[in-house]
């Protein structure tokens, strides 16, 4: 603040008595401000997850993830018609694992390994909470429009059986370089 701008405060504070307190508090509050957050950069998403289509390598989208984030894929079971949820998280230390597997039945391919999460069941779902097996740089073949691979981000729905079936996609997560 330039002393211009300081004497010219200091004199409106002298000639009316009730902005005087606020004006005061308000300087002090600016500089408190100013004090608490110099030097700090603000780092927005640390992580970015990239969906990397193979063999080309060609990027095919880049989301921005917090630590301890989660977002989804759902897709149809080929057996029973219905739908498998699978939720990913970003851990406090930058690891992308598995979190949990919702489903309607034990169909090809949904199993419960023990000792790899809990197994549970409303009488509707079953799921297996609390898996997270790291899975960075896990490779989707992606399903025909009928399988609707779904990628759920940020209460959006990207439907990745449209524009990419039948190929396959990496899924890497990586840490912004512009964030300590």
């Amino acid at each position: 603040m330039s002393s211009t701008v300081f004497r010219n405060v200091l004199m409106v504070m002298r000639y009316v008595k009730p902005l005087k307190i606020m004006c005061l508090a308000l300087i002090v509050l600016f500089f408190f401000h100013c004090s608490l957050y110099a030097g700090q950069a603000e780092c927005g998403d640390p992580y970015r997850l990239e969906l990397i289509l193979l063999p080309s390598n060609e990027t095919a989208l880049v989301l921005p993830l917090q630590s301890n984030e989660l977002f989804g894929i759902r897709y149809i079971h080929s057996v029973d018609i219905k739908p498998v949820f699978e939720i990913f998280e970003v851990t406090r230390e930058g690891k992308l694992v598995i979190k949990d597997t919702y489903f309607r039945m034990f169909g090809a391919g949904m199993g419960y390994i023990s000792g790899r999460g809990r197994l549970g069941s409303d009488g509707y779902w079953i799921w297996i909470k609390d898996i997270n097996d790291p899975v960075n740089g896990f490779i989707l073949r992606v399903g025909s429009p009928k399988v609707a691979h779904t990628l759920l981000y940020r209460g959006r729905e990207i439907n990745l059986s449209k524009t990419w079936a039948g190929r396959k996609i990496q899924f890497l997560l990586k840490r912004n370089e512009w964030c300590n």
